[in-house]
């Protein structure tokens, strides 16, 4: 399972270290050098600028949705 993250922060870079097998595949953060800091980490993940970018790849099966409490939902709810 190809893996998006949005929110790069904390929690975003807690989730990335316990994907296991299952390849990072994009990352998205409103601050684009943290995004790039976190997608530097993991080979052939790209570091992109919006969250819909991410979210609307066609080679991301999952999104983990690690963003502030305001964001949750909208990115979510897109997701699906």
């Amino acid at each position: 399972m190809r893996v998006a993250i949005v929110g790069c922060g904390l929690i975003g870079y807690k989730r990335a270290r316990a994907l296991g097998g299952c390849p990072l595949v994009a990352v998205a953060d409103t601050q684009t050098a943290r995004a790039q800091q976190l997608a530097n980490q993991f080979p052939g993940c790209a570091a992109v600028s919006t969250w819909q970018e991410a979210v609307g790849r066609d080679d991301v099966d999952a999104v983990i949705v690690a963003t502030t409490n305001d964001s949750l939902a909208r990115v979510t709810r897109a997701s699906t």
